[in-house]
């Protein structure tokens, strides 16, 4: 009879609210003096994940530690003779040092060209803001023009660079889980489910906001043809149903996939997935921003006079077993001169070293012709050249 009595109750994480409230008694009860921007950076620092692998949010516990560290490093001021007060930047440290999944540090700033995809992701981060900043009376008519996102396109073209500039830009405002797809499935039928139900309830404790970015989205939700495949999709799409608020707080997916061709059609419709973003290899002109972006974190000083040849050397001949070049190719050109730069540094950085490096990224690696080869070879395309000139089809590329 006692058994039948009894109940549960869930004490979950702090919400905004709360860290505020326990952050200013703490810090008060030991003498630090507190600023509203303080707070506001506490409170805004410790909205995620502290362990973002084990989707461990920030306790009480945890906040009496930041509590402890602030009054610490007052006292060694003190100790030195150091009449500086704690400043925002202190508490910014202190929570970035205890916490155990450092934040994404990829900004939309960092990927260079792909304007168009930038600004239809600026948008999401723009609509998950103001949600959170909302009355709590209009977050709900919010929440649904917030939607979910699959970034699809070729390998190497920065859809997971995308997802973690997603991650930095919410990271300070919301917790952030990334999952593999892979990692998601199990051999035991309901077990993928439960896993994914486990990360839906650690977002949405505490917070008004979560964001779950699933990398290889086709890994698991495959076309449902029969078999454990059928059951694991259909299992996913009632984990994932109604990405609005319900008990806790929203949650916004977003994957990445190359197939998107495999993922099954009532993953992609409208209230799951409501936007696809096809991210393609960059045009020249973002080829040649992703050279200069590479090059300038190589250290490999101006190589703007280089840019026209990169675009004119990139836009056919696609290295082998790709159909174009995509930015992971251009930033492996500025890596293979980066190289040659540590190796012989007295070495020069011009057009015969980058085509040398564009044929090494393309898995044709340039061959030491004979000279009176090469002069053959020289001779008859410059006929080619001289024909094409005559009918007016020449094509105003190197040959």
């Amino acid at each position: 009879a006692v058994r039948d009595r009894m109940f549960e109750v869930h004490v979950g994480s702090p919400d905004a609210e709360d860290r505020h409230a326990i952050l200013n008694k703490l810090l008060n009860d030991r003498g630090v003096p507190v600023t509203p921007d303080m707070m506001s950076a506490g409170v805004r620092g410790t909205a995620g994940f502290i362990d973002a692998k084990n989707y461990r949010r920030w306790s009480g516990r945890t906040l009496v530690r930041v509590a402890d560290a602030m009054k610490h490093e007052q006292d060694r001021r003190e100790r030195k003779g150091d009449p500086a007060p704690l400043t925002v930047d202190d508490m910014e440290r202190i929570l970035a040092a205890r916490r155990v999944t450092p934040l994404s540090t990829v900004l939309f700033d960092d990927l260079a060209g792909q304007e168009d995809v930038k600004e239809k992701l600026a948008e999401i981060v723009a609509l998950c803001q103001a949600f959170v900043d909302a009355d709590p009376a209009d977050r709900a008519e919010i929440a649904k023009a917030i939607p979910s996102v699959i970034l699809h396109g070729p390998p190497g073209t920065g859809k997971s660079m995308f997802a973690k500039a997603i991650a930095n830009a919410l990271g300070g405002v919301c917790p952030v889980a990334e999952v593999n797809a892979g990692d998601l499935r199990a051999p035991l039928v309901g077990e993928t489910q439960e896993r994914l139900n486990s990360i839906l309830f650690a977002l949405r404790d505490g917070a008004l906001l979560g964001l779950l970015l699933i990398d290889e989205l086709d890994a698991v939700f495959q076309q449902r043809v029969g078999g454990q495949g059928a059951d694991v999709t259909s299992g996913l799409l009632g984990a994932l149903q109604g990405f609005e608020p319900s008990s806790g707080g929203a949650v916004i997916v977003v994957g990445t996939t190359n197939r998107i061709d495999m993922i099954d059609s009532a993953v992609r419709r409208p209230g799951r997935f409501g936007r696809e973003i096809f991210v393609g290899p960059p045009s020249d002109e973002d080829r040649g921003k992703i050279f200069m972006h590479c090059a300038r974190n190589r250290r490999l000083g101006d190589v703007s006079d280089l840019v026209p040849c990169l675009i004119s050397q990139t836009r056919h001949n696609a290295p082998a077993g790709a159909s174009a070049w995509t930015g992971a190719y251009v930033a492996e050109i500025a890596l293979v001169l980066a190289r040659r730069r540590i190796i012989a540094p007295t070495a020069p950085l011009d057009e015969a070293a980058l085509r040398d490096a564009i044929a090494r990224v393309a898995g044709t690696p340039r061959r030491v012709l004979p000279e009176a080869l090469r002069r053959t070879v020289a001779t008859h395309e410059a006929g080619h050249s001289i024909v094409a000139l005559c009918r007016g089809d020449f094509p105003g590329k190197t040959v």
